[in-house]
């Protein structure tokens, strides 16, 4: 902001907080911060109640640059951007309002996570390019969360496919989940059930086709070909994947990883007359409200937001101490839902 003022950029005023907040990409109270040492130092004058910073011309052309001390970088890495789903979303932003709060920086990184070939490389060139002090990892491939660990860094891992003790982070336990889940469904009578991850995820693969195998369905003969891996961030490749394998198993269940999923399946499903909720029940893992626009509305599996939050703020005051990775469970259907 001072390198703009000497520039000449405001000659008589400044802007507003929410102006300068959006053109330097932090909140409004870091504005605050900044816009009071300017004031401290003589380059502004004025503010107040209703009234704007006038520039100091001649004291913004002979102050000597500020060196305040450099802020801490926390780098939130991730495959897909944390605006695609609510939950991930929600606790990115409290996240961020935590640790500017610290006066530290977050960055967001978002990245192919599955097709990295060199983990150690990548981190290493991410650390150096943003000046990194800490990271959060977004549902990393085990290699690349060890390589993050083995830079000495503090590191949170945020989901994923590690789930060890000893490093700090949170997640859900999918076997807890299909425990109760495949169940259920059974129980209700459906014997075909077709499961979708993302690619690239063995665990939750192996995972997947154990539980099935154990279920005593229809589908427990056969359970590997009744797990999906579903490309990431391709629309047109999961839409055609629907096409090609609703015809050819004809589920009467399906549990999907993702919730953008979900407006493809039941499009590629009006085309072939299979009717959700009643000829397909359809079970998502997410918290994406405006899928309840959809007729019927597939039945949402929430994780709070408030419990990930409240384990990233222990981890951001007490890296060294904040404790190993914790299992969260599903939270209680909303309102109305079965």
């Amino acid at each position: 902001m001072e390198t703009d003022l000497a520039a000449g950029l405001w000659p008589k005023f400044l802007p507003g907080e929410r102006v300068l907040a959006a053109r330097y990409g932090v909140s409004r109270p870091t504005i605050e911060e900044a816009v009071k040492g300017l004031a401290e130092r003589g380059l502004i004058t004025g503010g107040g109640p209703r009234c704007r910073w006038r520039v100091n011309p001649e004291a913004v052309g002979t102050a000597a640059p500020a060196q305040p001390a450099a802020a801490e970088v926390l780098l939130w890495l991730g495959e897909d951007h944390p605006s695609a789903d609510v939950l991930t979303s929600e606790v990115m932003e409290a996240t961020r309002r935590a640790w500017e709060a610290r006066g530290g920086i977050m960055e967001v990184v978002v990245m192919d996570l599955q097709r990295i070939r060199n983990p150690a490389a990548a981190i290493r060139k991410l650390v150096e390019r943003h000046t990194v002090t800490r990271m959060i990892l977004h549902n990393a491939p085990e290699p690349l969360a060890r390589a993050a660990c083995a830079t000495g860094l503090p590191v949170f891992l945020h989901g994923g496919e590690i789930v060890s003790s000893d490093l700090p982070g949170i997640g859900f336990s999918l076997k807890l989940v299909l425990g109760g889940i495949i169940p259920a469904l059974v129980s209700a009578g459906r014997q075909r059930i077709l499961m979708a991850i993302p690619a690239g995820l063995p665990s939750w693969h192996e995972t997947m086709v154990s539980a099935l195998r154990k279920s005593g369905a229809a589908c427990a003969e056969d359970p590997v070909s009744w797990v999906l891996e579903v490309p990431q961030n391709l629309p047109q490749a999961v839409h055609d994947l629907w096409r090609r394998v609703l015809p050819a198993k004809r589920p009467d269940a399906v549990f999907l990883m993702d919730a953008r999923w979900v407006i493809s399946l039941y499009a590629v499903a009006g085309e072939l007359g299979i009717r959700p909720g009643t000829d397909i029940e359809v079970i998502y893992f997410d918290d994406a409200p405006q899928l309840d626009w959809l007729i019927p509305p597939p039945r949402a599996l929430r994780v709070s937001a408030r419990v990930f939050v409240k384990r990233i703020e222990k981890w951001l005051r007490h890296p060294e101490s904040s404790g190993g990775f914790t299992l969260v469970g599903i939270s209680k259907p909303r309102a109305g839902e079965p």
